[in-house]
């Protein structure tokens, strides 16, 4: 069996291009060409990728949602429309996509929103000026932690800047990501919507994260074994 410490590289690759993924869905609605993709079925080395991990039931899901999509007469303003009814209305009425929304008393701009700042600027990130979203945005979180895993995944697991490197992504899952994800997809999944393709995203999405704070967290157990 090959050890988490020793195949951090190879699984940082695919960390990263489904944290990408996730970003770049929930950051606006599918174009044309991608409502192709994903009827083509081009995307089923991704989906086969979040199966490995566990992930079959969220993944089926998924795939059912988009095997439903040729009975919808106008499949993408459909879409587009569901896209809107889940993340663009007010708080009361959709899954708004915004960490404050459900954290410094559900305040807009508040000190996640900083938080989330300082950390770019700590990183040397910007925000796309076309994305005019807040920091605390939840692709914005998806797209850093992206870029984040694709800077570091080629550091020496032995060395003492690794253990580090992965501390720092576990916790920013853990306090950027999962102390709200649960609640944002329980109430996608109370929305209303022509295609279930957004609630199947978002359910996949809590489970992909919460998998991947466990395989950080057993990269720094595995790590702290072979210093015993």
């Amino acid at each position: 069996m090959v050890d988490v410490v020793d195949s951090w590289t190879s699984v940082s690759q695919s960390r990263a291009l489904l944290y990408r993924w996730f970003s770049n869905l929930l950051s606006l609605e599918l174009t044309q060409e991608q409502v192709q993709l994903y009827q083509s079925g081009q995307l089923d080395g991704l989906y086969e990728s979040l199966g490995q991990t566990g992930l079959e039931a969220e993944v089926k899901r998924v795939r059912q949602a988009v095997a439903a999509w040729p009975a919808f007469a106008h499949l993408r303003i459909e879409l587009a429309a569901d896209f809107a009814q889940q993340f663009l209305l007010d708080a009361k009425s959709a899954a708004i996509p915004y960490a404050s929304a459900y954290q410094d008393e559900k305040q807009m701009y508040g000190s996640v929103e900083r938080l989330m700042r300082d950390v770019l600027r700590e990183n040397c990130l910007e925000i796309p000026r076309e994305f005019n979203e807040p920091a605390d945005h939840l692709a914005v979180i998806l797209a850093t932690m992206a870029q984040w895993i694709e800077r570091e995944q080629s550091h020496d697991s032995a060395c003492a800047q690794w253990r580090k490197t992965v501390q720092d992504q576990y916790d920013f899952v853990q306090k950027m990501l999962l102390v709200w994800l649960p609640e944002f997809a329980r109430r996608s999944q109370l929305i209303p919507t022509s295609s279930d393709f957004y609630p199947a995203i978002t359910q996949l999405l809590l489970a992909f994260v919460t998998v991947d704070a466990d395989y950080l967290l057993s990269c720094l157990q595995d790590d702290g074994e072979q210093a015993d």
